[in-house]
């Protein structure tokens, strides 16, 4: 029921906790966080809401924050699609009697309200009797239907047939009766709600995890496949790089050898072309050589011829014009023969015995 810690702050304990299971069974069957505002009437229930929010709600990656918690009269103006709503009130109506603020606290959702309050201590009030009267035309307890997930595929007035738990048909591997489509059983308390909610929670979380370990496993044969990939793919590459360097290792030892047979082509070339120069130098000394001799003969020869017969130049001019023009022409020709030498040495000789 409801509690007064301080003057005017009202909580109540088991109905905030009995709203935050329901958006947690909300966030379990996949509602939207952020489509679902938990609304009160007064400030204390507000701050336990939040409370009970951050505990169980707010670090669990299945259910997060709701996407507002506030009072009636600070939410008026906006809307959201699903609205839960805390009376907070048992021991009397409070001010949820102003039919203003009732009207606001009733018009705040757009596909789904549920109210959360003392319902006989609300069909007591005149001012309500109306409003009443509309929620009354729906159970007042909680009803869940099995095996259904946001969103529903299950028409606006669709009847439902109410799990019976008490039938033979169980499943092999569970001694509980196991729910069909289209049924629905009754939250009979807190204490109930709650275990429905951390048994679905510790299955949604197992199927997480199975989920989890699947993705797992296949990522991890994927990884191996690519890492195998990656292993022959670098292999063939050290192999066309060891390719490549050998081949250009061939090249170069190609490519030397050819320089090497070059060089000794252009050497033996240059040994050879040197040779034939210096045959050219030999043979063009020894020829001059022998041309500078016979010169130097055939002046001596003239000069002995001239210093020997110096008379006969005068008296016999004509004789030595005949001798000088043999003489100039045998200078001129630059050679004199060895018969030749030996008749000038005869008649030479000649002179001197005559003398």
């Amino acid at each position: 029921g409801e509690s007064q810690p301080t003057p005017y702050f009202y909580q109540n304990l088991d109905e905030a906790e009995y709203v935050v299971n329901t958006f947690m069974y909300m966030r379990l069957l996949g509602y939207p966080a952020e489509r679902i505002t938990i609304l009160t009437t007064y400030n204390g229930q507000k701050h336990l809401l939040k409370e009970i929010v951050q505990k169980k709600c707010v670090n669990d990656p299945l259910f997060g924050a709701p996407g507002k918690i506030a009072t009636v009269d600070k939410y008026q103006g906006s809307q959201n699609d699903y609205v839960l709503l805390s009376l907070v009130r048992t021991r009397s109506v409070g001010h949820i009697r102003d039919i203003r603020r009732l009207i606001v606290a009733l018009s705040r959702s757009k596909f789904g309200l549920y109210v959360f309050g003392n319902v006989a201590l609300l069909q007591q009030c005149y001012e309500l009797k109306q409003a009443m009267h509309e929620l009354l035309q729906r159970p007042t307890n909680l009803h869940l239907v099995t095996n259904e997930s946001y969103p529903t595929r299950r028409k606006c007035g669709a009847e439902l047939q109410e799990a019976d738990y008490e039938r033979k048909d169980t499943d092999a591997s569970s001694l509980q009766p196991q729910p069909q489509e289209s049924e629905y059983f009754t939250v009979e308390g807190i204490a109930h709600f709650m275990h429905v909610v951390n048994s679905m929670a510790n299955s949604v979380r197992s199927h997480f995890k199975l989920q989890y370990q699947a993705k797992l496993n296949e990522y991890k044969e994927k990884a191996k496949v690519a890492l195998a990939e990656k292993k022959k793919k670098k292999r063939m590459m050290e192999l066309e790089l060891e390719q490549t360097r050998v081949r250009e290792a061939q090249e170069k030892e190609n490519e030397a050898s050819k320089k090497v047979m070059v060089t000794k082509t252009d050497k033996e070339e240059m040994d050879v072309s040197d040779e034939e120069q210096h045959e050219t130098v030999v043979v063009d000394i020894e020829v001059e050589h022998d041309e500078q001799k016979q010169y130097e003969l055939a002046a001596a020869k003239m000069a002995l011829v001239a210093a020997e017969r110096p008379d006969d130049k005068e008296e016999d001019g004509d004789n030595d014009g005949d001798d000088e023009s043999s003489s100039g022409k045998s200078n001129h020709d630059g050679h004199v023969g060895d018969d030749d030498i030996e008749f000038e040495s005869s008649s030479s000789s000649d002179d001197n015995e005559e003398d």
